[in-house]
């Protein structure tokens, strides 16, 4: 009885440390050496007349599936395609206010982009007046350069615009939505150390099963040889 309730415990710690395996290697394909994903969300259509892309997104779920964890959701913009300017590389970034958003695009030509089942929607705005310098707007968060990435977080709408460095038209970006997580390292150092602890309690149990406890094997001091 007692040789059968230790395979038994050594199957479950051996199923134990097969799981933790899996779980850390799930850690490693999904995060990699980063500890963050990225996916593609597409090039964003737009009118070649308009000066700037507005984004609006209703919520930020930066949740992670498997994980009790809360990931760090940033959406980065990269230029598409060849355009001509001062510098096609440089794009702009930021985040604002609704109407502070809204104070700056009025009377502009721009494009609003939802991004719905995978795709983008795009409703254009008409407008005559030339946008201004971005550097007279209070922005919650900014950023600039080849490839500018910036901060989401809470659940609540939120708006942002994009605008080539020289405010020239076309603005022509494909957007990526990047998931970091932190704690990814740690979930997995921690995995495989009970998965390893696990394996060696599982041997452990079996060899006691199978080796002290084998039929024929003396029981103690008081055995007959």
């Amino acid at each position: 009885m007692k040789r059968a309730l230790l395979l038994f415990a050594s199957f479950i710690c051996l199923l134990g440390a097969l799981s933790l395996g899996i779980g850390a290697a799930w850690i490693v394909q999904a995060f990699g050496p980063s500890s963050r994903v990225m996916s593609d969300l597409g090039e964003i259509p737009v009118r070649p007349n308009a000066q700037a892309i507005v984004i609006d997104l209703d919520r930020v779920d930066a949740s992670i599936p498997y994980l009790p964890v809360e990931g760090k959701a940033s959406l980065l913009i990269k230029p598409a395609g060849e355009r001509a300017g001062d510098d096609p590389a440089d794009i702009f970034i930021g985040l604002a206010p609704s109407e502070v958003l809204d104070g700056y695009l009025i009377g502009g030509s721009y494009s609003v982009a939802r991004l719905k089942a995978g795709s983008w929607t795009v409703t254009p705005v008409t407008g005559g007046r030339e946008l201004g310098s971005t550097a007279a707007v209070e922005w919650t968060a900014s950023a600039r350069g080849a490839g500018p990435s910036i901060r989401l977080s809470g659940r609540e709408p939120i708006s942002i615009v994009i605008l080539n460095g020289d405010l020239g038209r076309p603005v022509t970006v494909r957007a990526f939505l990047v998931l970091g997580v932190p704690e990814a390292s740690s979930y997995q150092t921690a995995a495989v150390g009970l998965a390893v602890l696990l394996l060696v309690m599982a041997i452990t149990l079996a060899h006691a099963a199978l080796v002290r406890l084998r039929p024929g094997q003396p029981q103690g001091p008081g055995s007959p040889a």
